[in-house]
C-alpha cells in the first residue's frame, strides 16, 4: 500500500517540537541556531538522536527529509 502521509521537512519537525525557542532549550543550543536550521530546512545529524528520543520525529523521517533537500548551489552533489 503506498504511503499517503505527506513527508515532513526538517522545518516541519522544528514546528512539531514547539518551535525554535522550545527546541533550543531541549537541545541546549541557542534559538538563533534553530532559526538557522529552520531557514535552511536542515537539522544537523548530530541532533537527530535527541529529537528522536523526545518523540518529535523518527530517524527515518529525519534522514528522508535530509535526502529530499536539493544540493547546495555551487557544490557538487555527494555521490555514494
Amino acid at each position: 500500500m503506498p504511503d499517503t502521509e505527506p513527508h515532513r521537512s526538517h522545518r516541519d519537525v522544528i514546528a512539531v517540537a514547539g518551535g525554535p525557542s522550545r527546541l533550543a532549550r531541549m537541545l541546549k543550543c541557542t534559538a538563533g541556531c534553530i532559526h538557522q536550521w529552520k531557514r535552511k530546512d536542515s537539522i544537523p545529524p548530530r541532533y537527530w538522536a535527541a529529537i528522536v528520543l523526545r518523540g518529535h520525529a523518527s530517524l527515518e523521517e529525519l534522514a528522508g527529509a535530509a535526502a529530499r533537500r536539493p544540493p547546495k548551489a555551487g557544490r557538487p552533489a555527494r555521490v555514494r
